[in-house]
């Protein structure tokens, strides 16, 4: 008796991208329960969505501060810690730094994230 071979050839899959385009960058950063988070869509866009996560009575904001030419943009929540965030858009700068902050009694409590 002789024994038969059997060869099988598996199929070649190839997988590729012809070209990706740049991601977007995102960061978040939180006070508490309270979150901002910070996108750079572009080099020269970038946005933040600030949430109010809290209901101790006090507002939340976010700010984002533009690498080249230092301009500020200042969002807030404006619903409280009702559903939906607050957001604004940083445009013709990259952002260079982005912070949530809380009014709170005395002194804003703050915290920040670098791009």
């Amino acid at each position: 008796m002789s024994a038969a071979v059997l060869a099988v050839a598996a199929p070649t899959v190839l997988i590729g991208a012809a070209g990706s385009a740049s991601a977007a960058t995102t960061k978040c950063v939180y006070e508490g329960s309270d979150r901002a988070c910070g996108t750079q869509n572009t080099s020269t866009s970038g946005t933040i969505q600030v949430c109010d996560n809290e209901a101790d009575g006090n507002g939340v904001y976010g700010l984002l501060i533009g690498r080249k030419s230092g301009s500020q943009v200042r969002v807030g929540d404006s619903n409280g810690s009702a559903t939906g965030c607050g957001t604004g858009t940083l445009n013709n700068d990259s952002i260079f730094v982005f912070r949530i902050c809380e009014d709170d009694l005395g002194e804003d409590t703050c915290r920040g994230e670098y791009f």
